[in-house]
């Protein structure tokens, strides 16, 4: 399509689950949307939204190397 314009929006998004006890738990979304400008304005046109991986724990610590003299 002639002169076709596309904008592509890569957005992380935290929203948050609660609880049957109330307490409310983290749940970070990636997601993507694509939109194609129409004579009517900017339209989506693709969406899609995914659990974002998982946060990484924190290194292990290595143990400092050991000297004998």
């Amino acid at each position: 399509i002639s002169g076709m314009m596309l904008a592509v929006h890569s957005v992380f998004e935290n929203f948050s689950i609660e609880g049957a006890q109330g307490d409310a738990r983290p749940a970070p979304i990636v997601a993507t949307n694509v939109y194609l400008r129409t004579a009517a304005g900017w339209r989506m046109i693709v969406h899609h939204a995914s659990p974002a991986p998982a946060q990484p724990g924190p290194a292990p610590r290595e143990a400092p190397p050991k000297f004998l003299h």
